[in-house]
């Protein structure tokens, strides 16, 4: 019988269709180098084969779903240069009756969005590798944006098969030095600007205004998040988004009622859904990507109801990502009383609103989303929050949570952020995309096995992504030679006969080398970065519990690298925890840094390996220089992640549960946390459903509390009437 392989990925909102960009541009370069690739990597697991009746050549697209804001696609048309002409590269069907049965009349409301200069780069070097102008191209683009042919009503994704080829280096160096002259510490405008692959039109879900007329925007723009917005900024968004009638899409059951509105409208569960899905050989799981803070955590969650009901037997992993300051970030990451983490003074009432509201979207999620992934065949929901994104300015304590060798990294630029939280997940998920070969080591599992060991127990459906990029020096287990091998003790050790024991010389090998293994594991630990809670250092602060299950995935081009890596997360297991709750995965092959990527790196190779400490007497000014140069340029580095389920878990519950406690007991309208006040209002129901999420938060803290150290004077232990007595009676009062 045939192993399961193909993956539907979904994104919902600009965050996370950020994450998916970087992810299908590493997709992106492994198609680039197939001789490094192909021995390890199943490219039809994510993508598809098709035919372009237009362009008259294969196609080679994503197996994916984009949902998110027409403004927030950017200069990205829904129907690409590959598919001008015809929608359906199969059946032939026309992009008219695709989109509509009939005439389709063209409304021009707004500006047309000009495309980077980046995505004209790209284009340029396709015509020139294709050697003439195709007729549905843009003609007499202009730089200043204001000559597009046709770049306008979203978007150009001219830039499918749109690659430099490793051997045209003069290519390669054009397209980066437009890159980088475009990536200023400000970022960029969309997601779809830096963009390298093309999307079948079916793939491209906006969320156009509703039937009853209703027009969206995004609670925090890309632009915002980009500029690293402060509250003042994000304010001044707010002010100018009322003044333009348009909603915020901010709310977990706005988000939800706006994706049956689109259902209804767009029928997108058989339009488009349906078609990857049926395209499939052997369909393997679903792979969502979603917004926690914003109103995209209830469209996402409606998707999951549809999945589960539609889907019930195929695995589902849900990776869901916080971006701003919240309740829930702070709570998590402080030790401060319920209330003053829930009623932080902000400048504004607006300021507020957006707090609480990041915060209880969070706690919705876990609680909501992680029910419905435990009712299914495999589920595994996996919050997500990028190092110092929960800061709430730009401060000096900001800049330190950079990870090492990331200090150009700015936590509060989406198109940062993104990129560290993309090559973790990527990572961490690889497996799924290798080919599987049981006498391999190392080879590929299926999305089954992977979430059915990380959630062996069926009650722990939240994991953890946590990771190091990139990975540290370990080259000191090199350093030891092995013993010199006797020609007889190695015939006879192949053929299964143990070698003799060479006395204190082999004891002294062992020993250091055992030395050696574990100063490599302490330096995976200072480096390590908990990705699900936004702190560095995450396994060097106090000894992390147990994991209930671990997978680890390292990837590193150079094969001497092998041993020491083995050796170091060797030393980095639990001993309590061993096979087969535990799974390490070594690919030969590093994380491909395309030209798309950030250049936050500094201090390491053009290979990404980090630079010994500076010798003494200091290196000349040249080879400072020399060293430098070859750090900005990194085309890969080598990265360690980890995916597991661990009671470390407990403290974001906590940190959920105090979240709704308060909105149930406390004063503030329920608006103050984008929901409504009645019962019937929306998916949640008013407070009486709030106290059905609380017991299920209760109910997750029940299955990860078990096994956790928890301090004497922590206060996460707070029981389930009594909470909050300690602020007075009001707080009883209220919950009458």
């Amino acid at each position: 019988m045939a192993a399961p392989r193909e993956t539907i990925h979904l994104s919902f909102g600009t965050l996370a269709n950020h994450i998916a960009t970087h992810f299908w541009n590493e997709q992106d370069a492994y198609l680039d180098t197939p001789a490094a690739t192909d021995e390890w990597y199943d490219a039809d697991t994510s993508f598809r084969h098709g035919y372009s009746h237009t362009l008259r050549a294969p196609t080679f697209l994503p197996r994916a779903l984009l949902f998110d804001l027409p403004a927030e696609f950017g200069a990205l048309r829904q129907i690409s240069r590959l598919y001008q002409q015809e929608h359906d590269d199969d059946d032939g069907t026309t992009a008219a009756a695709a989109w509509h049965e009939g005439g389709v009349e063209t409304l021009q409301v707004a500006p047309r969005v000009p495309a980077s200069a980046y995505q004209r780069t790209l284009d340029a070097q396709e015509h020139s590798q294709d050697g003439d102008g195709d007729e549905g191209d843009g003609e007499g683009e202009s730089d200043d944006g204001n000559g597009d042919g046709d770049r306008g009503d979203g978007a150009e994704v001219d830039a499918a098969q749109t690659r430099c080829p490793s051997g045209d280096a003069h290519a390669r160096s054009t397209v980066q030095r437009t890159w980088r002259t475009l990536s200023p510490s400000r970022g960029y405008r969309f997601w779809s600007d830096y963009l390298r692959v093309s999307y079948h039109p079916r793939s491209l879900v906006p969320l156009r205004s509703s039937s009853s007329g209703a027009v969206y925007r995004s609670m925090s723009s890309s632009t915002a998040a980009h500029h690293g917005a402060d509250e003042e900024e994000e304010e001044e968004e707010d002010a100018a988004g009322e003044a333009s009638a348009a909603t915020p899409l901010e709310g977990f059951n706005l988000g939800y009622a706006v994706a049956k509105q689109v259902e209804r409208d767009a029928d997108v569960m058989d339009e488009n859904l349906r078609w990857f899905a049926e395209d499939s050989d052997l369909l393997q799981s679903f792979a969502l990507t979603a917004n926690m803070s914003d109103g995209f955590a209830g469209y996402a969650y409606r998707m999951l109801e549809e999945l589960h009901d539609e889907y019930a037997k195929t695995p589902v992993l849900l990776f869901a990502a916080q971006w701003g300051p919240s309740t829930l970030l702070a709570a998590t990451m402080s030790s401060r009383s319920p209330q003053t983490q829930v009623l932080a003074p902000h400048k504004s009432r607006h300021a507020l609103r957006r707090y609480n509201t990041r915060g209880m979207n969070a706690a919705l999620s876990l609680a909501l989303h992680s029910d419905l992934l435990a009712q299914s065949t495999a589920g595994l929901l996996v919050p997500l929050a990028a190092p110092g994104a929960g800061a709430s300015a730009v401060s000096h304590a900001e800049l330190s949570s950079s990870p090492p060798h990331l200090p150009l990294y700015r936590p509060r630029n989406m198109y940062h952020a993104s990129a560290l939280l993309s090559a973790h997940l990527e990572t961490a998920t690889l497996p799924l995309r290798m080919h599987r070969s049981p006498s391999a080591s190392g080879s590929g599992e299926s999305a089954a096995d992977l979430l059915t060991r990380l959630d062996w127990r069926r009650s722990t459906p939240i994991g953890a992504l946590s990771g190091v990029l990139p990975t540290p020096l370990l080259a000191p287990v090199l350093l030891l030679p092995p013993p010199a091998s006797d020609p007889i003790e190695a015939l006879l050790a192949a053929r299964g006969y143990a070698p003799k024991q060479r006395g204190p010389s082999a004891a002294a090998h062992q020993h250091a080398a055992q030395h050696a293994a574990q100063h490599a594991a302490q330096s995976l630990r200072r480096a390590w970065v908990d990705l699900s809670n936004g702190r560095a250092g995450a396994r060097s602060q106090r000894p992390p519990p147990v994991p209930f299950a671990e997978s680890l995935v390292a990837r590193d081009h150079d094969t001497h690298s092998i041993p020491p890596t083995l050796a170091a997360l060797a030393q980095l297991h639990h001993p309590q925890l061993q096979q087969p709750l535990t799974r390490t995965t070594f690919v030969p092959a590093a994380y491909l840094t395309p030209d798309s990527f950030p250049r936050f790196f500094s201090g390491v190779t053009s290979d990404g390996r980090p630079l010994p400490p500076p010798p003494s007497p200091p290196l000349s000014s040249g080879t400072q220089q020399q060293l430098a140069s070859s750090s900005s340029c990194t085309r890969s580095v080598p990265i360690v992640s980890s995916l597991c389920t661990t009671p470390a878990t407990y403290h974001q519950l906590a940190a959920a549960k105090r979240i709704v406690h308060a909105a149930i007991v406390g004063h503030a309208p329920l608006c103050m946390y984008g929901l409504d006040e009645s019962e019937g209002g929306g998916v949640v129901g008013g407070r009486d459903g709030l106290k059905e999420v609380r017991e299920r938060l209760e109910d997750l803290i029940g299955a990860y509390q078990p096994g956790l150290m928890l301090d004497a004077d922590s206060d996460d232990g707070l029981g389930t009437d009594e909470e909050g007595n300690g602020h007075g009676d009001a707080w009883e009062l209220d919950d009458d």
